[in-house]
């Protein structure tokens, strides 16, 4: 659950598979993209709020197949709290 409410990725491999299984996520990180945004509710009230990535149609046709990794919420700090 944690995994699909942050949007990473939970990788493991018996002792014999840790080489290919490192060579893979490694893989995996040197292909992905970052993406970044400011909200347009401006109201620092702690409140989570919901998100939602979606890629285009056109993108796998271009691309290929694409895995989408996002999280699903995040919480904006109150007014004068620390991140934690």
């Amino acid at each position: 659950m944690f995994v699909e409410e942050t949007g990473g990725e939970l990788t493991g491999a018996p002792p014999d598979k840790i080489d290919e299984t490192l060579n893979r996520v490694v893989d995996n990180i040197s292909a992905s993209y970052s993406l970044a945004y400011i909200p347009t509710n401006t109201a620092r009230d702690g409140k989570r709020r919901r998100i939602r990535v979606e890629l285009a149609a056109e993108v796998e046709k271009r691309q290929g197949k694409v895995a989408l990794m996002a999280r699903r919420s995040y919480v904006i700090a109150k007014e004068g709290e620390k991140k934690k």
